[in-house]
């Protein structure tokens, strides 16, 4: 039976370069994206270029909480297995922006999206199990000194990059921590994924800081490079068993001060279920 692979974020960047390999290796490879026919184009060419038929579309927007719930639904109405869980997908907005059910959109698409995909999809990844869920962070998340629970909205201060993108990946970062202990025993681990730094269409994002535009040209790292570090994280044997790390292309990788703070992790994690809940 073919293991069976979610990715968000799969039609573009670093998604699409890991479909792609998980497709080489014989995964069954749901291809999650903004839009149906974004994801039906990514699957034929994911299928045309594998060989592997076993390539199925998913809508899978993270930009609301119904979104979201709807996307869950689908995949545990269509798959009866889960092994591998990658929540990708992210994004980078140069203003403040409210999703429909009022959520600062970078948080919710980057953030609470994620969290909440992996509470709806865990009893399937415990039924699979061995299963890994693979949180796509950034080396960028050190640049926020901690989560500020009065303003997780961004409602104070928002600035793009060093402001709501970088918090929204130290959440990811604390979240997969969390679920790392809470998943103990159940034979599903919880890891973060750093695939440094890359070429990228966030980059080209106006939010962007403009040093790293310039740096881009000069970036070696292609996504499919990248995609090298999280396919290891989601495949390798190496990692089995393996949880509540962040991998990088050498091995493990330390994360920040904050990151490891239980207390808030804790507190972040109970924050999140209410958000969740609406």
């Amino acid at each position: 039976m073919k293991k069976t692979v979610l990715i968000t974020g799969a039609t573009s960047g670093l998604g699409l370069a890991t479909a792609h390999e998980m497709a080489r290796l014989g995964y069954r490879v749901i291809v999650g994206g903004r839009t149906e026919r974004r994801c039906e184009r990514v699957v034929d060419e994911i299928r045309a270029a594998s060989g592997n038929d076993a390539i199925e579309a998913v809508a899978c927007p993270l930009s609301s909480r119904d979104y979201v719930n709807r996307a869950a639904d689908v995949v545990l109405d269509k798959f009866d297995r889960l092994d591998v869980l990658i929540n990708n997908a992210a994004t980078l907005l140069q203003t403040r922006r409210i999703t429909h059910d009022g959520l600062e959109a970078t948080f919710m698409v980057n953030y609470l999206a994620p969290f909440m995909l992996t509470q709806r999809l865990l009893d399937r990844l415990t039924a699979s199990a061995p299963a890994r869920i693979l949180n796509i962070t950034s080396r960028t998340h050190q640049r926020a000194d901690r989560i500020d629970f009065d303003d997780l909205q961004s409602r104070n201060d928002y600035e793009p990059f060093y402001g709501a993108f970088v918090r929204s990946k130290l959440a990811l970062t604390m979240f997969t921590y969390e679920l790392a202990r809470r998943l103990e025993g159940t034979g599903v681990t919880a890891t973060c994924v750093d695939p440094g730094y890359f070429r990228t269409a966030l980059s080209d994002s106006p939010a962007t800081p403009f040093y790293v535009k310039l740096l881009r040209p000069l970036l070696l790292s292609t996504p499919e490079h990248a995609a090298e570090t999280v396919v290891k994280a989601a495949d390798s044997a190496e990692y089995d068993g393996v949880s509540g790390v962040c991998i990088g292309r050498d091995g493990n990788v330390a994360t920040s001060e904050a990151s490891l703070d239980r207390d808030a992790q804790a507190r972040l994690w109970e924050a999140s279920v209410e958000l969740a809940a609406g």
